[in-house]
């Protein structure tokens, strides 16, 4: 999926045009766009083997034209893998939730810095973090 596909911008063609002229004028840029948007496709991927073979050719298609810019993404690629590959095998279930409940209850735990009474913590943070429902199954 291109990035000037999403439902904020799919209907300006005038867009679409002159971002595929400023693109085409740089193959450096463009082969970098072509990368940025191989990326995406291993989330988009179905599965967990279809995901793996993006990964790979996302590694190809960089060797052929190395962009230094890109290296710690394949660094950071490389480390995450198996997490990247466990999205896919899991039902494209992440852990982004929780960890946006564990922030705010850090967030929480510095500005109340000297609450005495723990019970007021805990009120505060049930107000904060609402229960999240779990998944069936």
């Amino acid at each position: 999926m291109a990035f000037w596909s999403s439902k904020a911008i799919a209907g300006s063609r005038e867009w679409r045009s002159s971002s595929i002229d400023v693109l085409s004028k740089d193959p450096e840029l463009w082969h970098a766009w072509h990368l940025v948007q191989m990326l995406y496709g291993i989330y988009q991927a179905d599965s967990e083997d279809e995901a793996a073979e993006k990964v790979t050719e996302f590694v190809h298609k960089w060797s052929k034209q190395e962009l230094p810019e890109f290296k710690d993404v394949l660094k950071v690629l490389v480390k995450w893998l198996p997490e990247i590959l466990a999205f896919h095998r899991e039902n494209r279930i992440a852990n982004g939730r929780l960890e946006g409940q564990n922030n705010k209850l850090g967030v929480l735990k510095r500005i109340a810095y000297g609450f005495v009474n723990a019970d007021n913590f805990g009120a505060r943070a049930m107000l904060w973090c609402p229960p999240m429902p779990s998944l069936p199954g």
